[in-house]
């Protein structure tokens, strides 16, 4: 049951709801009753039939107690991406509730972004707001992530959704390229789903015993393991391509020897989803096809499937 008070020195109506620990309370803003009955009902409608439970805090305040968490949980590289990324954000909307933000803050900010920022750059700025939301939604701080029917309307039109490529056409890519360090790092990204930043740092530890492991992402460092291709058994797999300007070589030669032989345009990281593609027309299914990809699921499901993992090696074999 709600309640609003004036506070002793202050010349605004107080609003108090819940109990310890979960108490709110907050200024209504008015200084006369009537008004402050007005803004009581809005906020019981708030908190009683969206079920939120903390106090609420601007924008500001509650990405500066997310990112102390974020740091606790996530990598500290990604964690510093997310900071600089959530930054204008919430200088933006400085003082506003983060219960207040919608969907037309979102489109507004990314309006203003983009006239200072590359394209790229503001959708993943964006992408780290929803993850903030998501946040807040866990918290029950917020029902629901304004960023979503964004993100669901931009994915949905987006010119830059990759299309895997031909898996006729990059075999024969690979067949053909004399560079071994070109040729290795291709075959990874097929016949393993390898991003090219964790195909060009591979170590010796990470080949072992018919499987590949390795650890991959700036966010979560999310541990993979694949069964390891007979067509990748007799190649050179290790620090092909450390450097970020020899991955770029690699990507380069693919898209050259692509438009050369086919005039077709696409990007290393395209391979990967042929290697999906690929998994999905052999008709694995889809649960056991992210965690080969290394996408993110639950502790119980990855131990789950982790055990489950030489029983995916014919369906990699077949690709």
């Amino acid at each position: 049951m709600s309640s609003i008070r004036k506070r002793p020195g202050s010349k605004y109506y107080q609003y108090t709801t819940g109990t310890p620990p979960n108490r709110i309370r907050r200024s209504t803003g008015q200084t006369n009753h009537h008004a402050a009955k007005i803004k009581q009902k809005e906020f019981d409608e708030l908190y009683e039939k969206q079920g939120l439970t903390y106090i609420p805090k601007t924008t500001y305040s509650f990405i500066e107690s997310y990112l102390v968490w974020h740091k606790q949980n996530k990598s500290l590289d990604w964690n510093k991406r997310v900071q600089q990324g959530l930054t204008p954000f919430a200088e933006l909307y400085h003082n506003v509730l983060l219960t207040d933000i919608s969907i037309d803050h979102v489109i507004h900010y990314k309006t203003e972004r983009s006239k200072i920022r590359a394209k790229n750059t503001v959708n993943h700025e964006l992408s780290m707001l929803s993850g903030l939301f998501k946040y807040a939604q866990m918290l029950r701080v917020v029902s629901n992530n304004p960023a979503d029917p964004y993100f669901i309307e931009r994915y949905d039109t987006s010119e830059d959704r990759r299309d895997p490529i031909p898996i006729d056409m990059i075999k024969e890519i690979i067949n053909q390229t004399t560079n071994e360090r070109d040729k290795a790092m291709m075959s990874l990204a097929l016949y393993s789903g390898m991003r090219a930043g964790s195909a060009g740092t591979l170590e010796k530890k990470n080949i072992q015993d018919g499987f590949l492991e390795w650890v991959q992402g700036r966010k979560v460092k999310r541990k993979c393991v694949v069964p390891l291709h007979p067509k990748l058994k007799d190649m050179d797999l290790t620090n092909l391509a450390p450097k970020k300007k020899q991955r770029e070589n690699v990507t380069n030669h693919l898209q050259a020897m692509l438009m050369d032989l086919y005039q077709y345009e696409s990007d290393f990281h395209s391979i990967r989803h042929t290697f999906s593609n690929r998994l999905t027309e052999l008709d694995l299914e889809w649960l056991y096809i992210k965690f080969l990809l290394g996408h993110k699921m639950d502790d119980v499901t990855w131990r789950y499937m982790h055990k489950k993992v030489e029983t995916f090696r014919p369906y990699v074999y077949a690709i």
